[in-house]
Order: structure tokens, then C-alpha cells, then sequence
């Protein structure tokens, strides 16, 4: 899983965090776009449950309703004609598979071996999807992230990389 650390409020400012967006729960990596709000909700909940086995039992089960109540709970989910909209994209990504956690608080799991999220999602699927042979992991996600730099002006380096294998 890669990530970068800037983080945009969609009226023209932006900053470098000094923490990555992405990071580790025994086994399991997790990443969110939106801001550094997010980032400080998901630091701060217990995520032992994403790192149990059977991820998508736990998704389903534990994490995301937790996360929403949190987000309800602290005022954080907005209202858009009359659905609650979360204010990140997540992604949960373990050996069993890669998780995408929506706006709209629903879940989706990755038919594909990789995904993206935020800004710089469109370039880094295709930079993934143009790289799918011959090339390790890491290198691939190192080609998304700059692809994404690129083509995205909400995406800067310094860019973040995690392996479920370390």
C-alpha cells in the first residue's frame, strides 16, 4: 500500500503531514484520503479486530460500524439529500484481499490484486494496471505514486509504502 502526505481542503491550501496516511495493524494496512481529522480517528480507535483473520468478517462486522458511530457520534458525517455522507475514502488491505470503504459508509472488496483512492486515483489504476508484469510490488506502487504526482495536483510526495509481508 502506498500513500502521499499532503493533505487539501478543496479551497487552495495544502500541507505536508508529517505522519502517512497509511499504516499497520499487525497484518493488516489501512489508508484513508480525506483530512487529517480521519487520520486522527482511525490513529486513535482500537483496530485489533482488523488483524484477527477473516478481514472481511471483522470489515463488516466491527470496524465499519464502529468507525461510522465514531464519525456520528463526533458530528463528523454530513448530511447530502438525506444520506450520510463520510467525509474519507478508506481502504482496509490485507493477504485476503484489499477493502474500500465508500462515502457513503458502504463497502466494497477489490475483484483486482490493487486499487487507488483519492486524487490521484485514476492515474495510479492505470499506472497499476500498465505495470502488471515484470515488476515487484513495491516498484509498481512507486510508478502509481508518481504517475499520480503527475496527474493529480492533490498529490506531493513524500510518498509512504507498506508491504502486508513485512
Amino acid at each position: 500500500m502506498g500513500g502521499d502526505r499532503l493533505i487539501t481542503d478543496g479551497r487552495g491550501w495544502n500541507r505536508i503531514m508529517a505522519r502517512p496516511k497509511i499504516f499497520r495493524v499487525g497484518r493488516t494496512l489501512i489508508g484513508a484520503s480525506g483530512d487529517t481529522w480521519i487520520h486522527n480517528v482511525l490513529r486513535a480507535m482500537d483496530l485489533s479486530c482488523l488483524d484477527k483473520g477473516d478481514l472481511e468478517n471483522a470489515i463488516y462486522g466491527e470496524f465499519q460500524p464502529r468507525f461510522m458511530d465514531v464519525l456520528k457520534n463526533h458530528g463528523y458525517l454530513e448530511q447530502v439529500n438525506g444520506r450520510m455522507i463520510v467525509p474519507a475514502v478508506l481502504v482496509v488491505a490485507s493477504c485476503e484481499g484489499i477493502y474500500e470503504i465508500d462515502r457513503f459508509g458502504a463497502i466494497d472488496h477489490y475483484a483486482d490484486p490493487y486499487g487507488a483512492i483519492g486524487t490521484g486515483m485514476m492515474p495510479a489504476l492505470g499506472a497499476m494496471f500498465a505495470t502488471g508484469r515484470g515488476l515487484s510490488p513495491r516498484e509498481r506502487i512507486q510508478i502509481a505514486l508518481r504517475a499520480a504526482e503527475a496527474f493529480a495536483e492533490g498529490v506531493r510526495g513524500p510518498f509512504d509504502i507498506l508491504s502486508t509481508k513485512e
